[in-house]
């Protein structure tokens, strides 16, 4: 937002590169006037590390999985199926971020209708808790305050030691994408990043221990990956929807 509105006012851009964590957002940044175009397959960006549909190098995969306390819930416990979260022992104990476009990332994994009917029972039934931020959903979880919360990968925690880890329940995942921003000090430095973060082993391996991007691995399961052009086609209509349930 900050990019589109400066781009808008001709600010000269603060950042070379943009990661949009979806790539229908890689979309909708073109269509904003905020992309600087680039010949990526002349870069020699390669099929595998290259999101054709939106025309941008493959970076990760953008999830919004169901996170929980590790200290607090028994192996027995843990949600292995969505319905598993309706039991009476997790009401008042899940929290969420305020934003509604989180939620349709349910879909994918669940169906329309059942997703909708889960967060409803969720708000109704379960008194799902909202909170500001993201952060805000990871904090409350790992310090105890909550036993589950949604919408936000805590892989980066784990690994530190934090007692949190992403529950076994199949969730939505949208491919993300880089982009040069216009008008970039550095495009071409940009460039060369892109394809070392997404095209080399040395630069995804990078990727995903500093920036802790991550990818499905073959034999994932949990995550339903999807295409740009399924958010672009129901991702506003859901949003709408879910933002009625949620009652924001």
């Amino acid at each position: 937002s900050r990019l589109r509105e400066e781009t808008r006012a001709g600010i000269k851009p603060p950042v070379d590169l943009l990661c949009c964590m979806n790539n229908y957002q890689v979309v909708w940044s073109r269509q904003d006037g905020i992309v600087h175009e680039v010949d990526w397959k002349a870069l020699g960006v390669p099929a595998l590390a290259y999101l054709s549909d939106v025309a941008a190098p493959y970076i990760e995969v953008n999830t919004r999985p169901f996170i929980y306390n590790t200290k607090l819930l028994k192996e027995a416990d843990i949600p292995r199926k969505h319905e598993d979260l309706l039991h009476p022992k997790f009401k008042g104990r899940i929290v969420a971020p305020a934003s509604p476009s989180i939620f349709p990332f349910l879909v994918p994994a669940m169906g329309e209708e059942a997703a909708l009917d889960f967060v409803k029972r969720l708000v109704e039934e379960q008194k799902l808790v909202l909170v500001p931020t993201f952060a805000d959903t990871r904090q409350r979880v790992t310090n105890g305050e909550f036993l589950v919360g949604y919408g936000s990968d805590v892989a980066d925690l784990s690994k530190k030691g934090a007692p949190s880890a992403t529950a076994p329940l199949k969730h939505g995942g949208v491919p993300a994408g880089l982009v040069v921003v216009k008008n970039a000090p550095h495009p071409a430095a940009a460039q060369l990043l892109a394809y070392f973060l997404t095209s080399t082993p040395e630069g995804e391996k990078a990727a995903e221990e500093i920036l802790e991007y991550t990818k499905p691995r073959p034999g994932d399961t949990d995550v339903v990956v999807v295409d740009s052009q399924w958010f672009i086609q129901h991702g506003k209509r859901l949003t709408e929807l879910f933002k009625n349930i949620l009652k924001l």
